[in-house]
């Protein structure tokens, strides 16, 4: 993710697992009414297609069902990695911050709740941005340095 993509995420946190719930609701509904879909008359007694939805109204609920899981695995992903960040942040007043910020506070309402200038809450945020960006990245340079430490102890 970019800077720009952390800081919408932070903005956004607020109502995606609202949105996931949502969804996650849907899809039980979903399959709840395909399993009880049941034919009738000389319908019922013909031979069915093997591994192929042959109603067109099976194959929407199908299409419907996984492009919800792909909108709950996208949103899922930055929750996570939105909450693992928080965990990450050492200074209490960022945490603070992050954590209007998860609630859908603007920076002039964090100013007013936490009574310091919109400048610093603005900084902090661009702060809090960096971190995460950098977050992402670490764990990745210790298992490239991880592997190079065993390359370089093996030979």
């Amino acid at each position: 993710m970019n800077r720009n993509d952390i800081e919408q995420a932070l903005r956004d946190y607020f109502w995606m697992p609202k949105e996931v719930a949502r969804l996650k609701q849907l899809m039980d509904a979903d399959e709840i009414e395909t399993n009880v879909t049941a034919q009738y008359g000389m319908e019922a007694t013909l031979p069915k297609a093997k591994g192929q939805n042959a109603d067109k109204i099976g194959k929407e609920v199908a299409r419907q069902v996984d492009r919800r899981q792909r909108q709950i695995d996208k949103l899922q992903k930055k929750i996570d990695f939105v909450e693992n960040g928080v965990n990450k942040l050492n200074n209490d007043l960022e945490r603070t911050i992050m954590f209007c910020m998860m609630d859908g506070l603007t920076q002039v309402g964090i100013s007013q709740h936490l009574g310091i200038s919109e400048g610093k809450v603005s900084s902090m945020k661009d702060s809090i941005i960096h971190k995460l960006y950098r977050l992402q990245f670490e764990g990745n340079e210790q298992n490239e340095g991880n592997k190079e430490k065993c390359v370089n102890h093996a030979g």
